[in-house]
């Protein structure tokens, strides 16, 4: 959360403020923010249910809602990326592939730093965990939106 607050309070004061000050931006922003809060809702939702185990729970829901939240935000502008760039699928499955292994690294981080209990490698693998996770989902994301795309046309 130290991480997560550090990179959120930098900007989100002055964000909040234009957007106050610039009303137009309102309904816009309750439209790029409601499936944010649908992902989080449902992560919460996930949370609950294996609270049993409170370190897992808040791990596998941090994951689901960073592949999500990767999916949604970050596949479109992936997929626009690569039409644009006329880049074939080999590259991105690439990217994919170097992508999972980044994200296994961090989980193995992250294993490791509850089990010597070690703050900052647990900061530091939770935020490359979150990132990587990001970005997964906006990679996956990206190459079905190609493929469907492909499909319909």
């Amino acid at each position: 959360m130290q991480v997560f607050n550090a990179f959120y309070y930098s900007f989100s004061p002055q964000v909040a403020s234009y957007i106050t000050a610039h009303s137009y931006l309102r309904p816009v922003m309750k439209i790029v923010l409601y499936p944010l809060i649908g992902v989080l809702y449902a992560s919460s939702l996930l949370f609950n249910a294996i609270s049993f185990n409170n370190e897992l729970a808040v791990a596998v829901a941090g994951i689901v809602a960073s592949l999500a939240i990767g999916a949604i935000y970050l596949a479109p502008l992936l997929t626009i990326i690569r039409r644009l760039s006329k880049l074939d699928s080999t590259r991105q499955l690439q990217a994919v592939r170097a992508t999972i292994l980044a994200a296994s690294a961090s989980l193995a981080g992250l294993l490791l730093a509850e089990i010597t209990r070690n703050a900052l490698l647990l900061e530091f693998t939770s935020a490359s965990t979150v990132l990587s996770c990001v970005t997964l989902g906006g990679l996956v994301g990206s190459l079905i939106l190609a493929r469907t795309w492909v499909r319909l046309h």
